[in-house]
């Protein structure tokens, strides 16, 4: 995934469901123009003062961004946690780009977690699909 990360983002950056991750990009010293960070509900304050970092509450299968206002999307091990992960990545495939990039981690084996909000595990013919 790091790889990838490193190869692929560039510009404006949104990470759906990535909490603090902006300070592991950062650490990385990945390449971007701005961070936004959506989340479904206000959590406690990250304590991020950067101009190039925003945090967003809202829901990732119906986001109030433009169309196509974003070069890189992050979605690490969420759409397990979604009830119509398709929605989701239709939304993702809305916001991005032309010339953008998707980068998902997607569990196949994972153990239930954050229950009662775990309701997938994905098969690769799926992700393929």
């Amino acid at each position: 995934m790091f790889r990838a990360m490193k190869k692929y983002c560039h510009g404006d950056i949104l990470d759906v469901g990535g909490r603090d991750f902006y300070l592991t990009a950062k650490s990385l010293r990945l390449n971007f123009k701005t961070w936004t960070t959506l989340e479904p509900v206000q959590g406690p304050s990250l304590g991020i003062n950067d101009p190039e970092f925003k945090s967003v509450v809202g829901d990732g299968c119906r986001m109030e961004f433009e169309d196509a206002c974003f070069d890189t999307v992050l979605n690490i091990q969420v759409l397990e946690h979604v009830v119509d992960p398709l929605a989701m990545v239709k939304e993702i495939s809305r916001v991005l780009r032309p010339s953008g990039y998707a980068i998902f981690l997607i569990p196949q084996t994972s153990v239930m977690h954050e229950l009662p909000a775990h309701y997938y595990n994905f098969t690769r013919p799926w992700v393929e699909w």
